[in-house]
């Protein structure tokens, strides 16, 4: 994103080639964002299920690799 900085100065201008290449990266990152936010929506479902799960045991170890899971993604920079 170093030249989405100086595209940011008043004293340096930007040409075509460097907008569309910060376009590119921004919409790689939503791409990648949006994949994440699935993958934790479809851990967060799954967790759901298991906590409503009546008369039965949880599985504690699920639970836990589930939470780590959802703290990987969040932590991953890109």
């Amino acid at each position: 994103m170093n030249v989405a900085n100086l595209c940011q100065d008043d004293d340096y201008e930007c040409d075509l080639d460097q907008i569309s290449a910060i376009k590119a990266q921004l919409e790689d990152q939503v791409e990648v964002y949006n994949k994440r936010l699935d993958e934790i929506d479809q851990i967060f479902n799954e967790l759901n299920v298991e906590n409503n799960r009546e008369n039965e045991v949880r599985d504690v170890d699920y639970i836990r690799t589930s939470i780590r899971s959802v703290a990987r993604l969040l932590s991953i920079d890109s």
